[in-house]
């Protein structure tokens, strides 16, 4: 019997995961996909806080050795530069943004937990769970390519946590386990790219410093990834596809995450209204999607020996 099983190998599922190993307890720990989120930066801050968290447990340096540092955000209106906000002079001990990609964060704390002798069970899934007194069951599925019909089994713990997002299997397995909230019908872009173009050279090579555009339309946020010789500069690129409303249908059902693939013209067309009268073209796409956002909350982080997290 292990000590937990963790649904969900993101960045929650791993760090817990990672905490509870070194503290000497034995963890399962499964996730549905291939790997981690590979060439896909999906969420790219961490606050100071979360850098606190890091340097408490002793493995910052893991994370910051491979993170740009993001000192603040210069606003644009209508393609003219407003003003700055800066988060240097912030009483803290990590006063600035520190931008990794996903994957790396990912990757990072998947080779801590398996230097304490963890793996990670990939192409696996929680199907279902029971509970007794003194422990959990819960039932897997294994989808690796090769091995003919999907197996399954069946793993005993003494607690399960679910790190496996919006779409939670252990939160939805527990009937009192409600989901309330909103959705936002609005579509927001999101995408990693290369910036090119004098514009992009004068006013985005700024690798300490977001941009974030605001007009009519809505807004638009670049955020630094990498600046090259040449001038032009891979960033993070977000914004809104439309007019900003929620979704006023009646559905309990969350529409949060990446929906489908934008192609790169419709992301030129929007970043060419959005940095008017500003100039630059779209081009290396790493992944480029839009996504929807829910606001909602489980209502309650425990049942019995069942937990959710993230």
């Amino acid at each position: 019997m292990y000590d937990c099983f963790i649904s969900g190998a993101g960045p929650v599922g791993l760090f817990f995961a990672y905490q509870l190993a070194k503290a000497g307890h034995s963890v399962y720990i499964c996730d549905a996909k291939k790997s981690p989120a590979q060439y896909q930066s999906r969420a790219l801050g961490m606050t100071a806080r979360t850098i606190e968290v890091l340097e408490n447990r002793g493995v910052a340096s893991h994370f910051l050795k491979e993170a740009s540092v993001i000192r603040g955000v210069e606003v644009f209106i209508y393609g003219s530069k407003a003003g700055t906000i800066s988060v240097s002079a912030l009483d803290n001990p990590y006063p600035h943004l520190t931008g990794l990609p996903q994957d790396r964060t990912e990757t990072i704390l998947g080779d801590l937990l398996g230097a304490l002798g963890t793996p990670i069970h990939w192409e696996t899934s929680c199907v279902d769970y029971s509970q007794s007194d003194d422990g959990v069951e819960v039932r897997i599925k294994r989808h690796q390519e090769g091995e003919g019909d999907q197996q399954e089994e069946v793993i005993r713990a003494k607690y399960i946590v679910g790190a496996d997002g919006t779409h939670s299997q252990v939160r939805r397995v527990t009937d009192s386990w409600t989901y309330e909230g909103y959705a936002v019908a609005t579509r927001f872009a999101l995408a990693d790219v290369v910036l090119k173009g004098e514009d992009a050279e004068k006013y985005l090579s700024n690798a300490l410093y977001g941009k974030m555009f605001y007009q009519e339309k809505g807004v638009f946020g670049l955020f630094p990834l990498k600046v090259y010789e040449d001038g032009s500069v891979r960033v993070r690129a977000f914004g809104n596809l439309g007019s900003y409303e929620l979704d006023k249908t009646e559905r309990n059902s969350s529409t949060h995450g990446i929906e489908s693939e934008l192609s790169l013209e419709d992301l030129q067309k929007v970043i060419d209204e959005r940095l008017a009268p500003l100039k630059v073209t779209v081009t290396d796409p790493t992944w480029i999607s839009n996504f929807r956002i829910n606001e909602r909350k489980a209502n309650g982080f425990r049942r019995g020996r069942a937990f959710v997290m993230g």
